[in-house]
């Protein structure tokens, strides 16, 4: 082999097979070739501290088992902080032999490497799960509580389950297993850093999501954090959907602050997206405005647009299901409609309108509830 094809083949070598590479090439004499040896030497150095970091970061695990419990999972969340968009938490269960090389708190981790070990963790772990709660549900319970919910979906949903639980910072209140909470646990605990990733990443991937659905707030750059684009944006244009609006009195005054009614409305909207969708409706947008009328969803059912209001028939005066859709709503929605079709250029598409009733019964798709004209 020339010295270039050496060099090359050393640098390419994966680490763990390094020590058996160097040794054919240590005796060497071209120049070349011993520098890519003291290269592919620092390398495995560099390799064997980070084995021993990863071994440390297992202390937690280990303390867990030698105690006699045995599936060990980690638990962290994503999101407590901005003032757009769901918390996310995820559980892990990680085997005893494999190496997640760079596995640190993600904060701390590029995007990239976040991507990789996403990858990694997901096809390797014993188990793994994500528990997500909406922006809603964080302005109806506040984030701390919302933060526990999410973590006891994610680790509810592990197969199989754990024995014991570690925990980055809190412990779950309604969580039955043995738990241990750890501050700062993303950098302390394997397991821990593996749902950070899993969460950050997850999380991640639902705001580049939301930035296709409410453009102009750049969610796809700072994820819903108040940066100085985003604050821009809310002053400008408001909030959107995904807005907590408890996070945004502070900002944008008290008035921001959802009233019951709406909070239960935004609610009841969610309920019937998500009820859409199983029925395989694809949700176009949500709470589409214009000087004309609004509309809660506009979905596609297969090759025909649906402009869709959605009524809550709950205790309260949360509207009375779908009679509550008078000929004056009606004629609202029409015109909102017309007013979408000629924005998106969909003018010769089939349309229809629906209602979703959501109440304590259930969820009920009235399809045709009216027509595009009054008869």
């Amino acid at each position: 082999m020339t010295a270039a094809q050496i060099a090359a083949a050393l640098k390419q070598c994966p680490p763990e097979q390094l020590p058996k590479q160097m040794a054919q090439w240590a005796k060497d004499e071209r120049a070349t070739v011993r520098r890519a040896v003291e290269e592919a030497q620092k390398r495995y150095w560099a390799y064997e501290r980070e084995l021993e970091r990863l071994s440390g970061l297992l202390r937690y695990e280990r303390a867990a088992q030698q105690a006699g419990y045995g599936l060990v999972a980690g638990t962290d969340e994503a999101g407590r902080g901005p003032l757009a968009g769901p918390v996310v938490a995820a559980a892990v269960i990680l085997p005893e032999k494999e190496n997640y090389l760079g596995l640190n708190d993600s904060k701390k981790v590029t995007e990239k490497n976040r991507e990789r070990l996403y990858e990694q963790i997901t096809a390797t772990a014993i188990s793994w799960a994500v528990g997500i709660v909406s922006p809603q549900r964080i302005d109806t319970i506040n984030i701390l509580r919302a933060t526990y919910e999410a973590m006891e979906e994610a680790v509810g949903k592990l197969t199989p389950g754990p024995e014991y639980l570690l925990v980055d910072a809190l412990t779950l209140p309604h969580c039955p297993l043995p738990q241990e909470g750890i501050i700062h646990g993303d950098a302390k605990s394997l397991s821990i850093a593996a749902a950070s990733i899993i969460a950050k990443v997850t999380r991640d991937r639902l705001m580049k999501t939301y930035d296709e659905i409410y453009p102009g707030y750049g969610f796809a750059r700072h994820k819903g954090y108040g940066s100085p684009e985003h604050l821009r944006a809310l002053e400008e244009q408001g909030p959107c959907p995904i807005h907590r609006r408890t996070f945004l009195k502070h900002i944008l005054g008290p008035e921001t602050a959802p009233t019951r009614q709406q909070i239960a409305g935004r609610a009841g909207e969610d309920s019937a997206a998500a009820a859409l969708a199983e029925a395989g409706y694809e949700i176009l947008t949500r709470n589409y405005h214009t000087r004309e009328g609004e509309i809660d969803l506009v979905a596609k059912d297969k090759n025909t647009i649906v402009f869709v209001e959605v009524k809550c028939r709950r205790t309260g005066a949360y509207g009375c299901g779908a009679e509550a859709v008078d000929s004056r709503k009606q004629e609202k929605i029409r015109r909102a409609a017309r007013a979408y079709l000629l924005e998106e250029g969909l003018w010769e598409q089939e349309i229809r309108f629906d209602v979703v009733e959501v109440g304590p019964g259930g969820i009920r798709i009235i399809k045709n509830a009216f027509w595009e004209q009054s008869q």
